[in-house]
């Protein structure tokens, strides 16, 4: 499913010619490969030979097949075939072209636009998850996939969770009271072994916009501590790190409600409450007009309100500061260098 320029190895199975390994997870490697009969580039997910001798985890690799194979959702990564080839257990998928959100998130937080619309694409594949009576149950930025296109798409099902039909006599492969997930973006009841559902979807999914808007996650610490602090108190308010987004911190606290009835009705009705906020005017901003660059240093002065003969640096900063009031959620990165180069060439007439 990743994809970055892959090693010159790989298994030996029928039917697909190996191109190098993209990335490891706990229950196995996924490799770069190509499906020789239709010469497809597909990406092939092995599991662990340690874990494949287990009857146990076997079994949960070919339901993370089943589970991923049920939904028909472009939000979705999509299963080709589940095989076994000499006690080999192996998934092959849809070969995904672009990064994470959590390699996303190694270059700084995104704007509020695009994290909102990230999470969208994120809701719709969950809720087709959902509609199938199955949770993740590891949503996270790991597990969100950033399309070229600019699509999101939701991957590894390793520890989703299935309703099993009525009247079936299967064990669960999650015991009562085992902990599944990344403790910093489970819900409570997840961390405190009680059974997930839908709901400890959309925590996870409202944590990871936590995540997107600021670099940060609400609670950190060992699996305990972090236990131990959803239980006994609320998480911080997006506006303790970003100010700017204060009109979301309703929503948010909504969605990280301690108590999964208390939060949205499902993750659609979550991004429908983040979308509808973005569709407001913000008190803060108004409806200032789009910002316009001055053309000369003397228009810089009168609109800054600096003193004559300010320093370019000075006056880029001063700029800023004002695009930063006007617009909080847009400041407009990729117009600074046009900005300093306008002054600069006043300066030199």
């Amino acid at each position: 499913m990743w994809s970055r320029e892959p090693e010159p190895t790989g298994p030996e199975l029928p039917g697909y010619r190996f191109e190098g390994q993209l990335g490891e997870g706990g229950m196995g490697i996924v490799y770069r490969a190509v499906q020789t009969s239709l010469e497809r580039p597909v990406a092939v997910k092995v599991l662990h030979p340690y874990l494949a001798a287990n009857p146990d985890f076997a079994v949960r690799f070919e339901r993370e097949a089943r589970v991923m194979g049920r939904v028909d959702s472009e939000y979705v990564v999509r299963i080709y075939a589940f095989e076994q080839h000499r006690g080999q257990c192996y998934l092959v998928m849809q070969l995904l072209e672009g990064e994470t959100l959590a390699q996303r998130l190694e270059r700084g937080p995104l704007p509020l636009d695009q994290a909102v619309r990230e999470v969208g694409d994120a809701a719709q594949g969950l809720a087709a998850v959902h509609a199938l009576g199955t949770v993740h149950r590891d949503v996270k930025p790991g597990n969100l996939f950033l399309l070229k296109n600019g699509r999101t798409v939701v991957s590894d099902f390793g520890i989703a969770g299935v309703d099993e039909p009525v009247g079936a006599r299967r064990a669960p492969l999650t015991p009562a009271g085992v902990v599944m997930g990344t403790p910093e973006y489970a819900a409570p009841e997840q961390c405190l072994g009680r059974k997930a559902g839908p709901a400890a979807d959309q925590y996870a999914l409202a944590v990871v916009l936590f995540e997107l808007l600021t670099g940060e996650l609400p609670y950190t610490g060992t699996s305990g501590e972090i236990t131990v602090a959803k239980a006994g108190q609320p998480p911080p308010a997006l506006s303790s790190l970003r100010p700017e987004y204060s009109r979301l911190d309703p929503v948010l606290a909504r969605a990280l409600a301690q108590r999964p009835e208390a939060r949205y009705g499902g993750v659609l009705e979550f991004h429908a409450a983040l979308q509808a906020l973005l569709a407001e005017p913000d008190e803060a901003v108004g409806d200032a007009p789009d910002v316009t660059l001055p053309e000369t240093v003397e228009e810089c002065w009168r609109v800054l309100e600096v003193k004559p003969g300010a320093t370019l640096a000075e006056l880029r900063r001063a700029y800023q500061d004002l695009v930063l009031v006007w617009h909080p959620d847009r400041l407009p990165e990729i117009r600074r260098p046009r900005a300093a180069a306008k002054l600069k060439g006043t300066e030199q007439n």
